[in-house]
């Protein structure tokens, strides 16, 4: 099904007058839902020469219709599937956007399934919040900037956009919920700040239960997160970011540098010890090394010996990206505004069906809307165990498939402590940063290069091992590419890419 299609047959009306409501709604447009905005001005944080193609960015596939609260009528309401609003508690339009979602709720009745965007109260009243209010109320800004210097917030709206795509996926839930006969509920509220919360949450996981102290340390993470280095360094020409998650990515950045002679001393060897003890030495070193070169050579040291790194790219580089533009997440309508920030795969016509009778069969209860959902994860470290850990709380069934040669990295940051003193048990399953990424998942390792069968996944990565053996390829990890492994019918592939483009990661 084209990704446009995707919600087809949604009806959303949207009661929105900051980015919350307004992205949540293009994002719903963009996967094929029919939107209907209410006419209320945007208050966003934008240069007025901007705002224009702002507002139009996000109202893009978007009918609209007249701000008459008493033109809502309750047949007009109900012919909605949901309603989506940001104003119901912290209204920026002088009170009108308020009013009509009042109207909207009060008209609709019980039958009106209500996605809500919310931000926290301010400490007075009369003053609305903003995303400088989400940064410091969710305890972002406590651990972003210098120390000793005034505490940063996350850039423009960014919180407004975090909680709309949550909200957004809400709203797409709600809508597969109702498929399957299943009362999705009428009110869904979704906090910015308990949304931006939840990343301090799990970033806290690697410093809190080991006993480093989480400050605020500029460019790099304290302790480098735990694992060195973890930190932007400064290139002839620009910065590059550098973050090695396991002693192997560290030699390798090691080889890369000659193997100075600093890094034959006893401990140096172990990225966990350097973190710890050694960080703001070898920053020193490190940072001399980067500076004698270009942003691209050190992109081409990194994909020549296998360390991770990315040039730091102004907004303007990121959307001249080659993978950003073939990937059509940038449109071409006047003002260059954004599509989705996915692509949606149609099998391809030759590819071998895998006869199956399993379809899918939710069985939602309480609390687990999606149980009865069955998900096998080849994802790794952060960006696709995190998604699987939200499909987990929702009741769906997630198998994690790791292999034991090289499983997932976040399981080796290290016994977590407790009392001072490091728990005790396997080695590979007390990473709190693991648990919390992969809580409520079932776990399988296997080697499917190894297997005896002739399947498609098989051969492919033999196929890959055979490339990296003769210098062509990075060397394999767990997961597939979508076209060597996923077969058409009943079943659907999700690739969640960390947005590195071309360095090994």
């Amino acid at each position: 099904m084209p990704e446009a299609e995707l919600l087809k047959g949604l009806r959303v009306l949207e009661i929105a007058v900051t980015v919350r409501g307004a992205y949540c709604g293009l994002l719903l447009s963009q996967l094929g839902a029919e939107v209907t905005r209410v006419r209320l001005p945007l208050v966003a944080d934008c240069p007025p020469e901007h705002a224009d193609g702002l507002a139009r960015s996000l109202h893009q596939r978007k009918s609209t219709v007249d701000d008459d609260p008493e033109t809502l009528s309750a047949q007009m309401v109900r012919a909605f599937d949901l309603v989506i609003t940001d104003c119901l508690h912290d209204d920026e339009s002088g009170g009108l956007g308020q009013r009509l979602a009042e109207r909207v709720i009060d008209v609709g009745g019980a039958t009106t399934t209500v996605i809500d965007v919310v931000r926290p109260p301010t400490f007075r009243a009369s003053v609305p919040s903003a995303p400088a209010v989400v940064s410091a109320a969710s305890g972002m800004s406590w651990g972003i900037g210098r120390a000793g210097e005034a505490p940063l917030t996350l850039p423009y709206d960014l919180p407004d956009y975090l909680a709309a795509t949550e909200a957004a996926g809400a709203a797409a839930l709600t809508a597969l919920l109702r498929q399957v006969g299943s009362n999705p509920g009428r009110r869904w509220s979704v906090s910015a700040t308990e949304v931006v919360a939840s990343y301090v949450g799990q970033i806290s996981s690697v410093f809190l239960p080991y006993g480093r102290p989480w400050t605020r340390d500029g460019a790099r993470a304290t302790m480098s997160g735990g694992s060195y280095p973890g930190a932007m360094f400064p290139c002839r020409d620009g910065n590059i970011s550098i973050m090695c998650r396991t002693n192997r990515e560290w030699h390798a950045l090691l080889d890369a540098m000659g193997h100075p002679e600093w890094s034959s001393r006893p401990g140096y060897d172990d990225a966990r010890v350097v973190a710890r003890q050694h960080a703001d030495e070898v920053d020193r070193w490190v940072r001399a090394w980067t500076a004698e070169h270009t942003t691209d050579a050190m992109t081409a040291l990194g994909k020549q010996f296998n360390f991770p790194v990315a040039t730091v790219l102004t907004v303007q580089e990121a959307i001249a990206l080659n993978r950003f533009s073939e990937g059509r997440l940038f449109g071409t309508a006047p003002g260059g505004v954004p599509a989705g920030p996915w692509m949606v795969h149609e099998p391809r016509p030759n590819a071998r069906r895998i006869p199956t009778q399993r379809r899918l069969a939710l069985e939602p209860r309480a609390g687990k809307p999606l149980h009865g959902l069955r998900v096998l994860d080849l994802s790794w470290v952060w960006s696709g165990p995190m998604c699987t850990a939200a499909l987990a709380d929702l009741g769906a069934e997630i198998i994690k498939i790791e292999h034991r040669g090289r499983p997932d990295p976040a399981r080796l940051r290290g016994r977590a402590l407790r009392d001072g003193r490091p728990i005790d048990g396997p080695e590979l399953e007390l990473s709190t940063y693991f648990n919390q990424m992969n809580r409520g998942k079932r776990s399988v390792s296997i080697d499917i290069a190894r297997c005896r069968t002739r399947s498609r996944p098989g051969r492919a990565l033999r196929r890959r091992r055979r490339e990296h053996a003769a210098g062509r390829a990075y060397p394999p990890r767990l997961g597939l590419c979508r076209d060597e492994c996923a077969e058409p019918g009943d079943r659907h592939a999700v690739d969640v890419d960390d947005g590195t483009d071309g360095a090994a990661s």
